[in-house]
Order: C-alpha cells, then sequence, then structure tokens
C-alpha cells in the first residue's frame, strides 16, 4: 500500500483512491451481481465518476440483492435521496483535507478519517433514525 502511494506522489486524486480503495467495504462479492446494472444505472443518473471495479459498486450491488431477495422494494430511484446524502458527506470529507498540500498526507488523513468517522457516522444515523421515529410516533 504505501509503495503503491508512494509511486503516485504528486497526483492527490489518484492517491486518495489507493487510500481510500484498501478500505473496502464489508459484503462486496468478485462475482457478477444481478443487481449490478442498477448500480450503473445509479452512477450514470447521478453523473458520478467511480471507477468501474470499485468495491463500494459491488457492496452496493449485493446490498440491493440481498434487499431484493428479502422483498423490499429498493431502487435506484429510492437510493438518489441517499445518494444526494452520501455526496454532501463526501465533499465535508474532502473540506478536511483543505490546507494539506502534501499528497502522501492528504491520502493518510482521508485514510484516517474514513476509517475512524464510518462507525460514527453509522452512530449518527441509529442516533437520528430514534429521534425521528419518537417524533413521528410519540405524542
Amino acid at each position: 500500500m504505501l509503495d503503491a502511494l508512494a509511486a503516485h506522489p504528486g497526483d492527490t486524486h489518484v492517491l486518495l483512491g489507493l487510500a481510500l480503495g484498501s478500505v473496502s467495504p464489508s459484503g462486496g462479492s468478485p462475482a457478477p451481481d444481478p443487481a449490478a446494472g442498477e448500480v450503473e444505472a445509479l452512477v450514470e443518473e447521478l453523473g458520478w465518476r467511480v471507477h468501474e471495479t470499485a468495491p463500494a459498486r459491488a457492496t452496493l450491488a449485493g446490498a440491493l440483492t440481498s434487499l431484493h431477495s428479502l422483498g423490499v422494494p429498493v431502487d435506484r430511484h429510492t437510493l438518489l435521496a441517499y445518494a444526494r446524502l452520501a455526496e454532501r458527506i463526501a465533499a465535508v470529507d474532502l473540506d478536511q483535507l483543505d490546507g494539506l498540500t502534501d499528497p502522501l498526507e492528504s491520502a493518510e488523513r482521508a485514510l484516517l478519517l474514513t476509517v475512524l468517522l464510518e462507525p460514527a457516522l453509522m452512530a449518527l444515523r441509529r442516533m437520528a433514525q430514534e429521534n425521528e421515529s419518537a417524533r413521528r410516533h410519540t405524542p
């Protein structure tokens, strides 16, 4: 990993891709997934530039396939609202790198923020769900 980062010292985008790509979301599968086309359509609809082999694509496709198999009607149209929120989170994430001039330092910071902040983001989501449930369902 460090050798790969050192091989691209001047390209922050490539360095961030290598660093963040090394932290694969769980649940991805190398086998083709039936929902891969749905993920591709979502990425195209959003106009996102995400590499076709990005591990998150396989993770998302696997999640959609699991939801479909359980009868939960989630598709790319449902995911659009979540994707828009994810765009805002990504902007906040990259704002944390502003002012860093060393691409390797940026990659390291991005990796640390991703690994250590992801559980905090999940906790915030669950807390917000509890709050929203209380708002909607308690007098």
